[in-house]
Protein backbone atom coordinates (compact mmCIF):
# COMPACT_ATOMS: atom_id res chain seq x y z
CA UNK A 1 0.00 0.00 0.00
CA UNK A 2 2.70 2.93 0.94
CA UNK A 3 4.27 2.03 -2.58
CA UNK A 4 1.51 2.32 -4.28
CA UNK A 5 0.62 5.51 -2.77
CA UNK A 6 4.52 7.15 -3.67
CA UNK A 7 3.83 5.52 -7.00
CA UNK A 8 0.67 7.47 -7.16
CA UNK A 9 2.78 10.34 -5.92
CA UNK A 10 1.41 10.79 -2.54
CA UNK A 11 3.09 12.90 0.12
CA UNK A 12 1.51 10.88 2.68
CA UNK A 13 -0.79 8.54 4.01
CA UNK A 14 -2.82 7.36 6.90
CA UNK A 15 -3.48 3.17 8.14
CA UNK A 16 -6.30 3.35 9.58
CA UNK A 17 -7.29 -0.09 10.52
CA UNK A 18 -10.49 -1.52 12.12
CA UNK A 19 -10.43 -2.64 15.96
CA UNK A 20 -12.78 -3.73 18.84
CA UNK A 21 -11.75 -3.92 22.48
CA UNK A 22 -10.89 -7.77 21.65
CA UNK A 23 -8.06 -6.92 18.98
CA UNK A 24 -4.76 -8.24 20.49
CA UNK A 25 -2.65 -7.36 17.45
CA UNK A 26 -2.10 -3.45 18.24
CA UNK A 27 1.21 -3.56 19.17
CA UNK A 28 2.64 -5.79 16.07
CA UNK A 29 0.44 -3.15 13.81
CA UNK A 30 1.82 0.05 15.46
CA UNK A 31 5.82 -1.83 15.19
CA UNK A 32 5.13 -2.27 11.65
CA UNK A 33 4.25 1.44 10.73
CA UNK A 34 7.51 2.39 11.85
CA UNK A 35 8.99 -0.25 10.43
CA UNK A 36 7.61 0.85 6.83
CA UNK A 37 8.43 4.72 8.09
CA UNK A 38 11.82 3.77 8.68
CA UNK A 39 11.81 1.95 5.28
CA UNK A 40 9.93 4.68 3.15
CA UNK A 41 11.15 8.11 4.37
CA UNK A 42 9.90 10.00 1.37
CA UNK A 43 6.20 9.58 2.62
CA UNK A 44 4.95 10.61 5.74
CA UNK A 45 3.22 7.96 7.33
CA UNK A 46 0.34 8.29 9.93
CA UNK A 47 -0.83 5.62 12.30
CA UNK A 48 -4.90 5.46 13.28
CA UNK A 49 -7.55 2.96 14.32
CA UNK A 50 -11.61 2.80 13.30
CA UNK A 51 -13.78 1.81 16.07
CA UNK A 52 -17.63 1.09 15.51
CA UNK A 53 -19.84 3.39 17.92
CA UNK A 54 -21.27 1.28 20.14
CA UNK A 55 -23.83 3.12 22.16
CA UNK A 56 -25.97 6.17 22.33
CA UNK A 57 -24.03 7.57 24.99
CA UNK A 58 -20.53 7.95 22.22
CA UNK A 59 -18.36 5.02 23.26
CA UNK A 60 -16.47 3.15 20.48
CA UNK A 61 -15.30 -0.64 20.69
CA UNK A 62 -11.49 0.16 21.79
CA UNK A 63 -10.01 -0.29 24.91
CA UNK A 64 -8.76 3.19 26.32
CA UNK A 65 -5.36 2.04 25.66
CA UNK A 66 -4.92 2.05 22.42
CA UNK A 67 -6.19 5.51 22.18
CA UNK A 68 -2.24 6.67 22.53
CA UNK A 69 -0.37 4.49 20.67
CA UNK A 70 -2.26 5.80 17.63
CA UNK A 71 -1.74 9.86 15.72
CA UNK A 72 -5.89 9.41 14.88
CA UNK A 73 -8.90 7.64 16.32
CA UNK A 74 -11.39 7.23 13.51
CA UNK A 75 -15.22 6.28 14.89
CA UNK A 76 -17.50 5.40 12.02
CA UNK A 77 -21.43 4.09 12.19
CA UNK A 78 -21.31 0.34 10.75
CA UNK A 79 -24.49 -0.38 12.44
CA UNK A 80 -27.02 2.00 14.47
CA UNK A 81 -26.89 1.35 18.17
CA UNK A 82 -30.19 1.01 20.22
CA UNK A 83 -28.45 -0.04 23.53
CA UNK A 84 -24.91 -0.81 24.73
CA UNK A 85 -23.81 -2.94 22.18
CA UNK A 86 -27.34 -3.81 21.02
CA UNK A 87 -27.76 -2.43 17.30
CA UNK A 88 -30.96 -2.44 15.21
CA UNK A 89 -31.46 -5.14 12.81
CA UNK A 90 -31.63 -4.54 8.96
CA UNK A 91 -35.47 -5.18 9.51
CA UNK A 92 -35.84 -2.71 11.96
CA UNK A 93 -34.44 0.35 10.30
CA UNK A 94 -36.44 -1.00 6.90
CA UNK A 95 -39.78 -0.70 9.28
CA UNK A 96 -39.15 2.47 10.61
CA UNK A 97 -36.33 4.81 9.13
CA UNK A 98 -37.51 7.57 11.24
CA UNK A 99 -36.53 6.07 14.56
CA UNK A 100 -33.54 4.58 12.93
CA UNK A 101 -32.53 8.51 11.69
CA UNK A 102 -33.44 9.64 15.03
CA UNK A 103 -31.03 6.54 16.73
CA UNK A 104 -28.01 7.51 14.55
CA UNK A 105 -28.20 11.47 15.07
CA UNK A 106 -28.53 11.08 19.24
CA UNK A 107 -25.44 8.78 18.58
CA UNK A 108 -23.28 10.94 16.63
CA UNK A 109 -24.41 13.95 19.02
CA UNK A 110 -22.42 12.01 21.71
CA UNK A 111 -19.38 10.19 19.88
CA UNK A 112 -18.81 14.19 18.37
CA UNK A 113 -18.42 14.58 22.37
CA UNK A 114 -15.86 11.62 22.82
CA UNK A 115 -12.35 13.35 23.59
CA UNK A 116 -10.44 10.29 22.35
CA UNK A 117 -12.22 10.28 18.53
CA UNK A 118 -10.40 13.25 16.31
CA UNK A 119 -12.49 11.73 13.03
CA UNK A 120 -15.55 10.94 11.97
CA UNK A 121 -15.50 8.46 9.57
CA UNK A 122 -17.28 8.17 6.12
CA UNK A 123 -20.07 9.77 7.60
CA UNK A 124 -23.60 9.08 6.98
CA UNK A 125 -22.54 5.94 5.12
CA UNK A 126 -25.03 4.01 6.53
CA UNK A 127 -27.90 6.65 6.15
CA UNK A 128 -26.87 6.02 2.37
CA UNK A 129 -27.26 2.92 2.67
CA UNK A 130 -30.87 2.66 3.23
CA UNK A 131 -32.00 5.48 1.55
CA UNK A 132 -32.35 7.36 5.00
CA UNK A 133 -32.19 11.71 3.86
CA UNK A 134 -30.56 13.21 6.79
CA UNK A 135 -32.59 16.44 7.44
CA UNK A 136 -30.75 20.41 7.02
CA UNK A 137 -31.30 21.02 10.49
CA UNK A 138 -29.54 17.69 11.96
CA UNK A 139 -26.55 18.57 9.73
CA UNK A 140 -26.36 22.25 10.73
CA UNK A 141 -26.66 20.57 14.41
CA UNK A 142 -23.59 18.13 13.90
CA UNK A 143 -21.83 20.77 12.19
CA UNK A 144 -22.06 23.13 15.00
CA UNK A 145 -20.92 20.48 17.67
CA UNK A 146 -18.39 19.20 15.46
CA UNK A 147 -16.46 22.64 15.23
CA UNK A 148 -16.99 23.35 18.77
CA UNK A 149 -15.92 19.92 19.96
CA UNK A 150 -12.70 19.91 16.90
CA UNK A 151 -13.86 16.97 15.43
CA UNK A 152 -12.07 16.54 11.39
CA UNK A 153 -14.87 15.23 8.79
CA UNK A 154 -13.74 12.43 6.43
CA UNK A 155 -14.91 13.07 2.66
CA UNK A 156 -15.03 9.31 1.59
CA UNK A 157 -13.87 8.88 -2.03
CA UNK A 158 -15.59 5.42 -1.71
CA UNK A 159 -18.73 5.88 -0.26
CA UNK A 160 -19.25 9.15 -1.76
CA UNK A 161 -20.59 10.83 1.40
CA UNK A 162 -21.50 13.64 2.97
CA UNK A 163 -22.91 15.16 0.09
CA UNK A 164 -21.99 18.53 -1.41
CA UNK A 165 -25.02 20.51 1.38
CA UNK A 166 -23.40 18.78 4.39
CA UNK A 167 -20.25 19.55 3.18
CA UNK A 168 -21.29 22.93 2.58
CA UNK A 169 -22.49 23.54 5.57
CA UNK A 170 -19.26 21.56 7.61
CA UNK A 171 -17.75 24.45 5.75
CA UNK A 172 -19.74 27.34 6.48
CA UNK A 173 -18.42 26.15 10.16
CA UNK A 174 -15.01 25.76 9.30
CA UNK A 175 -14.80 22.03 10.23
CA UNK A 176 -11.45 20.66 8.87
CA UNK A 177 -11.81 17.69 6.57
CA UNK A 178 -9.39 14.72 5.35
CA UNK A 179 -9.88 12.87 2.19
CA UNK A 180 -10.31 9.18 2.18
CA UNK A 181 -10.15 6.19 -0.32
CA UNK A 182 -10.89 3.71 2.74
CA UNK A 183 -9.01 1.31 0.72
CA UNK A 184 -8.42 -2.17 1.70
CA UNK A 185 -6.46 -3.15 -1.52
CA UNK A 186 -3.65 -2.00 -3.81
CA UNK A 187 -6.51 -2.08 -5.84
CA UNK A 188 -9.03 -0.33 -4.04
CA UNK A 189 -6.16 2.90 -3.64
CA UNK A 190 -5.42 2.60 -7.26
CA UNK A 191 -9.41 3.62 -7.83
CA UNK A 192 -10.21 5.83 -5.39
CA UNK A 193 -6.98 7.74 -5.73
CA UNK A 194 -7.94 10.72 -4.11
CA UNK A 195 -5.25 13.19 -4.24
CA UNK A 196 -7.10 15.98 -6.75
CA UNK A 197 -10.30 15.87 -4.50
CA UNK A 198 -11.49 19.54 -3.92
CA UNK A 199 -13.51 20.65 -1.05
Amino acid sequence: MTKMAIRLGYKQIAFTDHVRISTIWIDKYIKEIKRIRKKYPEIKIYSGIEAKAINLQGKVDSKKSFFKKVDFVLAAFHRIPKGNRIYLLNEEIIKNKKIALNLWYEAMMKVLENKNVDIIAHPTAILKRYKIKLPKWMKEKIAKKAKKENKIFEISQKHKVPNKEFIKILKKQNVKFICGSDSHSIRELKKFNNKQQKI
